[in-house]
């Protein structure tokens, strides 16, 4: 009986830090999801900005950058343990988050003339 008891302790001590660790990496991508995203609104200037900010603050657009319309995704999907355990259940998982697509136009001096958020979800 009483090694039972540790069977179940040691288990559901396991499940406990698994539940714990997602909660974790989940807060850690919606608060980068959330900073990037700041850093849209206050860092991006029409008529200011060059591509070399962009890159800088972004990295490397969707797709091929030589052109003067880049796209970027930008979001988040939280998933939590149960929705691992339910998919084994046969419950189908109902992951959340937020989604967007930022369209970026440039000048032909390589100058944001203008950008839009797209909310995806």
């Amino acid at each position: 009986m009483k090694r039972y008891i540790i069977y179940v302790a040691i288990v559901v001590s396991f499940f406990i830090l698994c539940l714990n660790g997602c909660s974790y990496v989940n807060q850690q991508h919606r608060e980068n999801f959330t900073r990037k995203l700041s850093d849209v609104k206050t860092k991006i200037i029409k008529g200011v900005t060059k591509k070399e900010e962009i890159l800088d603050l972004l990295g490397d657009p969707v797709g091929n950058k030589k052109f003067n319309t880049w796209n970027y995704n930008l979001g988040y999907t939280e998933i939590t343990a149960w929705d691992f355990g339910g998919e084994l259940l046969g419950i189908t998982p109902d992951p959340t988050g937020e989604s967007y697509t930022l369209y970026i136009y440039f000048d032909e001096n390589g100058i944001v003339k203008d950008y839009g958020l797209k909310k995806l979800r």
